[in-house]
């Protein structure tokens, strides 16, 4: 819908052009001119964003403030500089704190439900690589395929269905079990080495950050990946260990 106008007076307006202008719409990316309107009038041009991992006892709490622009490899970064400032040996677990923002992870109007596509995926103070996963699926043999995922996270279940042959490709991010993200692969692929890949959105932000953060810890260190949890960070004081700031404006 295109509704332009012109105000003569404090108390008229003149219509010059106007095509289903009364029609309700979902308003999508013009949403982007006022949020970005706003975030300049509120933060300032100068606004960094910053992502902290602070060792509590056994905890390395990841504590998010909402950066949009995270992704696996900054998040791969971070992990090094971790492995370089912490014995891992000695943490016992991740703890996202997402407390930064509301639970509510959708805005209004939005019927998540409807799809899984990337463009749609939800929001969340501990986000990453745009809250969605890319899947890229290759044919090894004859028949069979397999699946790698960017970026990687301990909170995605794989469930490869695809085969090599004609016919088409159906990939659905569903939000089960509860607190994960299961991607599940049916249909068929172009037997051809370069693949095909696909974006789909995840379900938990934090789960999937804390988990591929998990992952990007074990390479790095060569262990096993940590287990993820969401909690809120304690007030700091002298318990606090050790901690590394990650900034990306």
């Amino acid at each position: 819908a295109l509704r332009l106008m012109r105000i003569d007076h404090v108390t008229t307006q003149r219509i010059l052009f106007d095509f289903h202008g009364d029609t309700p719409l979902n308003p999508a990316s013009n949403n982007k001119l006022l949020v970005g309107s706003a975030a300049l009038d509120l933060l300032g041009s100068d606004y960094v964003f910053e992502t902290r991992v602070i060792l509590i006892g056994d905890a390395l709490y990841l504590v998010g403030a909402g950066d949009p622009t995270l992704d696996g490899e900054g998040l791969r970064g971070l992990a090094d500089q971790i492995a370089e400032r912490v014995a891992i040996g000695s943490v016992a677990k991740i703890v996202v704190d997402e407390s930064a923002f509301t639970t509510q992870t959708f805005g209004p109007g939005y019927r998540p439900e409807q799809t899984d596509e990337a463009y749609m995926a939800p929001s969340g103070a501990m986000s990453l690589a745009f809250n969605s996963v890319e899947i890229t699926l290759y044919p090894i043999g004859k028949r069979k395929t397999a699946v790698t995922v960017e970026p990687p996270s301990t909170n995605l279940i794989i469930d490869n269905q695809a085969r090599v042959g004609p016919g088409r490709l159906k990939v659905r991010s569903l939000a089960e079990p509860i607190g994960r993200t299961t991607l599940a692969i049916e249909g068929a692929i172009p037997n051809n080495r370069r693949g095909l890949t696909v974006r789909r959105r995840i379900h938990d932000p934090g789960r999937f950050s804390g988990g591929a953060l998990a992952i990007a810890l074990a390479d790095a260190t060569q262990s096993e990946p940590l287990p993820v949890e969401i909690g809120v960070l304690p007030p700091l004081d002298s318990s606090a260990e050790a901690e590394t700031e990650a900034e990306v404006g």
